[in-house]
């Protein structure tokens, strides 16, 4: 069977420097197009400089400055459609209060198949 892949743009947001690299990594190993952000801030502000151009965002829940729930927030300001997928090593029901209901949550810690069948389920849902 095929593992997923695609050739979509995701917006990957964490404030863990060392994992963002392997995230990234991972997703461009399977053809993804990665924009990274350090926090939930500087996601948003990344956003709005690609004027749309990001088909899905993968947000850690606790960072600095706006976290992934706030991060969304503000995204989905400029582009009511995103696609995401919060990423937490904190149990489900401490961090997704106020979550929108069409995000997946991917627990930390996750292999790379899981995140990229995340990322391929979370794009393949996206409205066309």
């Amino acid at each position: 069977m095929a593992k997923p892949a695609g050739n979509e743009v995701v917006l990957l947001a964490d404030d863990e420097p060392a994992l963002r690299r392997l995230l990234r990594v991972a997703l461009e190993l399977r053809g993804y197009s990665v924009v990274e952000a350090c926090d939930g801030a500087e996601a948003v502000a990344r956003l709005a400089e690609r004027g749309g151009a990001i088909d899905l965002a993968l947000l850690d829940l606790s960072m600095p400055r706006l976290g992934g729930v706030e991060a969304l927030r503000a995204m989905r300001d400029l582009e009511p459609e995103l696609p995401a997928i919060f990423m937490t090593g904190h149990p489900e029901g401490a961090v997704l209060a106020g979550a929108p209901p069409d995000v997946l949550l991917l627990a930390k810690p996750f292999r790379p198949d899981e995140l990229v069948g995340h990322v391929r389920a979370a794009l393949d849902r996206k409205p066309r």
